[in-house]
């Protein structure tokens, strides 16, 4: 049986420099020169407030950076700045006093 990989490559503009590149390139199942259709992602623009805030853990990328996930595994490639905003721990619950 073959086994099928999850793999995308998510950029908030496309593919802006070399690493980006190379990691397209190394996703695919052939040579770039031999694919008939490739489809580039993008992610949503929010500031880094906005990530922080988040109930779920997120990625703050510049335009220079991008996220690989593989098979569930998760890589920042950046040749500029990004920030992980894991996911906030829960707030202790209050009890009402009695």
């Amino acid at each position: 049986m073959l086994e099928t990989l999850l793999k995308l490559l998510l950029t908030s503009g496309g593919v802006k420099n070399a690493t980006m590149l190379n990691a397209l390139v190394s996703m695919l199942p052939k040579p770039l020169s031999e694919c008939n259709a490739l489809a580039i992602t993008t992610g949503s623009y929010i500031n880094a407030n906005g990530a922080a805030s988040m109930s779920i853990p997120c990625y703050a990328l510049c335009d220079e950076s991008a996220i690989s996930v593989i098979d569930g595994h998760v890589e920042v490639l950046s040749e500029g700045e990004w920030r992980y905003f894991p996911r906030p721990e829960s707030e202790p619950s209050q009890k009402a006093s009695v």
